[in-house]
């Protein structure tokens, strides 16, 4: 199968950015939609105006552009991801980092990722790069001598997230109707092999230090910050009233609400 090289497409020559907007366009006008398998593209928060007003990271909106262009055209191609992240360290200080912000973006992306039906999406890089690179983007240091890494708490975030839903099915995106805030973003998952639901939440911006109340139809859950190490459960009733609905607060740090079925 051939797939579509990786396209930016963001940063554009209209932004001051080297990359033309027109490129993938232009493929399509000229019959290149006939000559591809899998439509490939990256996907860095810090672009996400061009895709989002809800200051989330922006991955499923412009993957969805970019199906709609497709669509235009009456191509329907699966999606891979070949390239996203975050870095750990904390560059210019319009590109702010940590090792928390970066393991935020961890559960946030590959969620979207879900979301988009992606059939790979592929975290950039695993290990730090080295040679003066600015930004530390890796999942593990990258140290001497050269097989020497230690994991970030990125890495373990990974791990946990896999672990949490890597045999669970993308079910649904909540409505703003549902989480009353665009800015508040809420995905449902299936694990029929662990018999359970999995939702996961958090709140725009990645640096936000707010809070919202997200109220779901279940009766109890258990609730993860796996970011904070924080566990705790949930039942209908907790927040004073016993309509069979729980509210959870969701803030920067995703959470993940589990529900046995």
């Amino acid at each position: 199968q051939l797939v579509f090289p990786g396209i930016a497409y963001d940063f554009f020559d209209d932004q001051n950015g080297p990359f033309t907007r027109s490129f993938l366009t232009d493929v399509l006008d000229n019959g290149g939609g006939n000559y591809f398998d899998v439509m490939n593209f990256h996907s860095y928060p810090i672009f996400y105006t061009n895709w989002t007003t809800n200051k989330g990271p922006g991955l499923l909106e412009k993957g969805e552009s970019i199906q709609a262009l497709l669509a235009s055209y009456n191509l329907t191609k699966p999606i891979i991801v070949t390239e996203t992240g975050w870095h750990s360290n904390n560059p210019p200080a319009t590109i702010p980092g940590s090792p928390e912000i970066q393991s935020r973006y961890v559960i946030q992306l590959m969620t979207q990722g879900y979301a988009l039906d992606a059939k790979i999406v592929i975290w950039w890089m695993y290990y730090d790069i080295e040679g003066g690179y600015t930004y530390d983007n890796g999942l593990v240091t990258k140290e001497d001598p050269p097989d020497s890494t230690t994991p970030k708490q990125a890495y373990y975030i990974y791990k946990d997230y896999v672990e949490t839903i890597g045999s669970a099915s993308f079910i649904r995106k909540l409505t703003i109707a549902e989480t009353g805030l665009a800015e508040l973003e809420a995905y449902e998952f299936d694990d029929s092999l662990n018999s359970k639901r999995v939702f996961v939440a958090w709140l725009n911006p990645v640096t936000t230090s707010g809070t919202a109340s997200l109220r779901l139809p279940v009766g109890q859950a258990l609730v993860r910050n796996p970011i904070a190490n924080l566990e705790y459960s949930v039942l209908d009733g907790n927040d004073g009233k016993t309509d069979g609905y729980i509210s959870v607060q969701v803030g920067a740090n995703p959470i993940y609400v589990e529900v046995n079925r």
